[in-house]
């Protein structure tokens, strides 16, 4: 990286925006990576929490004013109150599997992140995080425009989470730097280590040719 850390001090707000993005366009090949393995799954399940959030709720809003107007102690009663307790019981079971899902790929898309900036940072040999891809399919709208449409905010919003992480991750470098802190990256390899899993070293020829495209 060509900004010394003593310098990222004086960045300004929009000054770690910049940084931020040019960090993403400069090693787009690794956090290209990095989004597609870790990112968009983290954006897909963040979507489908929304959406069966919503449809679970519409259903108990349903079944709840139902059974206001039916007199207690009727089939139909017992019917919609058996319902409503196993609409919860979904409800509650899916939010389990959603938080569980989504610690592991935030925990995940942070520490890639902050690991390949700090290996930018301390101009040393980079490592790509090698994690199974979530191959996402199955979903079907009923036009072309809403599927197309759907994609786009879908890109969007994992090009959200990337830009978040890579902006927290810089400002997170400045307040050392104004602290007169250097990157440890061995301590640092050491934290995220357990979370990251194994990795694939780039030798310095990647990491040449990487900056050569840029």
């Amino acid at each position: 990286m060509d900004r010394e850390q003593e310098e990222m001090q004086f960045l300004g707000f929009f000054g770690i925006i910049k940084e931020s993005s040019k960090i993403i366009y400069s090693w787009r090949k690794i956090f290209s990576q990095i989004t597609f393995t870790l990112i968009l799954p983290l954006s897909f399940i963040f979507l489908i929490h929304i959406e069966f959030s919503n449809l679970i709720f519409s259903k108990i809003r349903h079944n709840t004013s139902q059974i206001f107007e039916t007199q207690s102690g009727t089939p139909q009663y017992q019917k919609l109150s058996d319902m409503i307790t196993s609409e919860w019981i979904t409800f509650w079971l899916f939010k389990i599997v959603y938080f569980t899902f989504l610690l592991i790929f935030s925990l995940l898309s942070t520490s890639a992140i902050v690991y390949t900036i700090a290996c930018i940072y301390t101009a040393k040999e980079s490592k790509e995080v090698l994690f199974k891809k979530v191959v996402v399919n199955g979903w079907k709208m009923g036009s072309v425009d809403r599927t197309a449409y759907a994609i786009l905010c879908f890109l969007l919003l994992s090009g959200l989470f990337l830009f978040g992480l890579v902006l927290q991750t810089v400002l997170y470098f400045v307040c050392k730097s104004y602290h007169h802190e250097n990157i440890d990256k061995s301590a640092l390899a050491d934290h995220l280590e357990v979370y990251l899993g194994e990795y694939v070293p780039l030798t310095a020829k990647d990491v040449q040719m990487e900056q050569y495209q840029v």
